[in-house]
């Protein structure tokens, strides 16, 4: 729990970078600690609203979402993902990310 609060408090400071963010949700998720992941995704994409690539963060969010069984929240995060993605992703790679899902 000291790594992810130590992200926060970098997160909140604007000192985190995407790169960080992936390595430390990534580090969460293999010890078992992805509603820690999601928590941190979520504060991330909240302090850095402007970020070039926000709809990656937005990604990889739905993708432990859907993981976690959260389809409402994932389809929510995926569609937000799109509406700020420059070149969104090809509908077949989002349907392999969450099968069977549909997306507005």
């Amino acid at each position: 729990e000291h790594a992810f609060l130590l992200a926060l408090e970098k997160t909140t400071a604007g000192a985190f970078t995407l790169p960080d963010l992936i390595n430390a949700t990534t580090a969460l998720g293999e010890t078992g600690q992805a509603p820690l992941a999601q928590q941190l995704y979520k504060v991330w994409i909240g302090f850095n609203r402007e970020h070039p690539q926000l709809y990656v963060a937005h990604f990889n969010l739905a993708g432990l979402q859907g993981q976690a069984g959260d389809t409402a929240g994932a389809v929510e995060t995926l569609n937000a993902a799109i509406a700020i993605c420059a070149a969104p992703p090809v509908p077949a790679l989002l349907k392999l990310s969450l099968p069977g899902l549909a997306f507005a």
